[in-house]
Order: C-alpha cells, then structure tokens, then sequence
C-alpha cells in the first residue's frame, strides 16, 4: 500500500511518478481480480459476493485517490490561471 509521505503526486519527479503508476496499476488489478470473480461466480462459490464488495470498496477507496489528484490538479490550474489573469 502506499505510504503518504508528503510527496506531491502532481510533481513531475520520480518519487511522484513512480506513486501514481503504482495506483493506477493497482485500480488496474482490482478491475481484474472483481471481473475474475464475477467470472468465476457459481452456485457453489462461497463468499465471493463478499470478496467482490471487499474488492469494490479497495477499488472505490483508490479512484476517490485519483478524483482528488484531479480535483486539485484542476484547482491549481484555474488559481493559477487566475493569477495571469
């Protein structure tokens, strides 16, 4: 999992980027692993709803990550566009 340490993932450095790859690469196996188990999901299947909501809320948990990255990435974009203005 990754740690906060206080990088700005914004940043155009290597700590930034390699952070950012991990979460997109992580929401990349959680859409993998909810698709296998729905997949795989039969009548003898034993706890995999569970599994796939457990899997959904990590899932959730990193795009609401992403969204803020966004958000605020978007954010400095206008006050900065403000300030040239």
């Amino acid at each position: 999992m990754l740690q906060d340490d206080g990088t700005n993932l914004l940043d155009n450095i290597p700590e930034a980027q390699q952070k950012v790859f991990i979460l997109n690469e992580s929401i990349n196996v959680c859409e993998a692993l909810i698709g296998y188990k729905v997949y795989t999901w039969n009548n003898n299947s034993q706890n995999c709803a569970q599994e796939i909501n457990s899997l959904f809320q990590i899932y959730a948990r990193l795009c609401h990550c992403i969204k803020v990255l966004n958000y605020t990435y978007i954010h400095l974009i206008c006050n900065h566009a403000y300030t040239i203005l």
